[in-house]
C-alpha cells in the first residue's frame, strides 16, 4: 500500500517522502562536497548521493506527473507564480546537478560507480578537455542553488510562522 495520495489540501506520503529524501540527499550532497577535501572516500559518497538524487527525482517527477498536485494556497498572483518557478528550478535542479556531475566522471575517463552494485555507468567517453568546463558548470550551478533552496526553504518558513496558512502541513507525514 502506497499510503495517502494527494489531496485537494495536501501531497500523499508518497510525495511527500520523495520530497524529504530528496531534501536530505541534497543536503548529504553539499556535505559531502564541502568536506571532501583531501578524501577521496567523501567524493564516492558525494557520486553514490548524487547518482541516487538522479534515480529518486526520476521517480518524483513521474509520480508527480502521474498524480498531479493539490491546488496552490491561496495567494497573490504573484507568489503563486514565484512558487512555480521555485519549484521549477528545483526540479531542474536535482535533475540536471547529477548528471552534470556523473558526465564529469565520464568525461574524465572514470566509470560512475553505483553502490551495491557491480557495474558501473557510462554517459559518454572519456574527453578530458571538456571536464573542466562541465566541472566549472556543476560548481556554479552548485553554488547558485544554495540561494534556491535557501528561498525555498525560507518562504517555507515565512508561509509557517507569518502567514499561518497550512502550505508546510502540505509537505508533512500526518
Amino acid at each position: 500500500m502506497v499510503g495517502r495520495l494527494n489531496t485537494s489540501g495536501r501531497h500523499g506520503r508518497m510525495a511527500v517522502g520523495f520530497h524529504w529524501l530528496s531534501a536530505a540527499l541534497v543536503a548529504l550532497a553539499y556535505f559531502t562536497v564541502e568536506m571532501r577535501g583531501p578524501h577521496t572516500s567523501w567524493m564516492h559518497v558525494h557520486v553514490w548521493t548524487g547518482t541516487f538524487l538522479w534515480v529518486i527525482s526520476v521517480g518524483r517527477l513521474a509520480w508527480r506527473l502521474w498524480h498531479g498536485v493539490p491546488p496552490p494556497v491561496p495567494g497573490s498572483a504573484l507568489s503563486i507564480q514565484i512558487s512555480r518557478v521555485v519549484h521549477g528550478a528545483l526540479y531542474v535542479f536535482v535533475l540536471i546537478q547529477p548528471l552534470l556531475g556523473m558526465l564529469i566522471y565520464n568525461l574524465d575517463g572514470k566509470p560512475v560507480p553505483l553502490a551495491g552494485f557491480p557495474q558501473a555507468l557510462y554517459l559518454t567517453g572519456p574527453v578530458p578537455n571538456l571536464a573542466h568546463g562541465v566541472k566549472a558548470i556543476h560548481e556554479f550551478i552548485g553554488n547558485l542553488f544554495y540561494c534556491v533552496i535557501g528561498l525555498h526553504a525560507s518562504a517555507a518558513l515565512f508561509h509557517h510562522f507569518f502567514l499561518r496558512d497550512g502550505t508546510m502541513r502540505r509537505m508533512s507525514f500526518n
